[in-house]
């Protein structure tokens, strides 16, 4: 049974950190775990050693194709620390490729937020763009626009938000599932079967 003590214990342990302990410590994060302390590892001279600069890179890499790793942490530590051009391009990599890892907004999508409470242009301007409405309801919110959108007849689906900032990525699956418009020209693409027993 091999235990991996945590980074954050480890490197309080630690008196003098050397380019070799700070290898050692990078090898045994998970590319998630090395976002999260990217900041650290800044503060204590990471980036400053071309080997251990090379590591952390291939974390980084390694975090753009994982699906272990929350998108917006990166964005997180992308505004948390003051990097190079290099490592701000790689964590936008990695945001990038986790948001399209949860799907492809393919057809055409509407986003409209306003609080003013003057919805009646922005409900015209997504009943002509958009095929099928879905509402996110964020905090304090009212059906006005919803009970607005149904007398028009519109498609309308709601979908409640009480998560926080990591889970708002949640919400691509939901833009990106077919409309009832699709899911029925989909069923009548598919042929009639035909009998052979004539």
């Amino acid at each position: 049974m091999s235990l991996v003590l945590p980074y954050t214990i480890a490197i309080g342990a630690i008196k003098q950190l050397t380019p070799v302990v700070l290898v050692a410590l990078i090898n045994s994060m998970t590319p998630q775990k090395a976002i999260n302390n990217l900041k650290s590892l800044q503060t204590r001279s990471a980036m400053d050693h071309p080997q251990v600069k090379k590591l952390i890179d291939s974390k980084l890499e390694a975090a753009s194709k994982s699906g272990r790793v929350s998108a917006f942490k990166a964005q997180i530590a992308a505004d948390a620390g003051d990097f190079d051009v290099d490592t701000l391009a790689q964590l936008e990599k990695v945001t990038n490729e986790q948001v399209k890892r949860r799907g492809a907004i393919a057809r055409p999508t509407a986003l409209l937020v306003d609080k003013s409470g003057s919805m009646e242009n922005a409900i015209a301007t997504g009943l002509q763009l958009a095929p099928n409405v879905v509402i996110v309801r964020v905090g304090t919110h009212y059906n006005w626009v919803e009970s607005q959108l149904k007398q028009q007849q519109a498609p309308v689906d709601t979908f409640t938000f009480a998560g926080d900032y990591y889970s708002l990525l949640n919400i691509v699956p939901l833009l990106t599932r077919p409309s009832r418009l699709d899911l029925l020209m989909e069923i009548l693409d598919m042929p009639l079967p035909v009998r052979t027993d004539k």
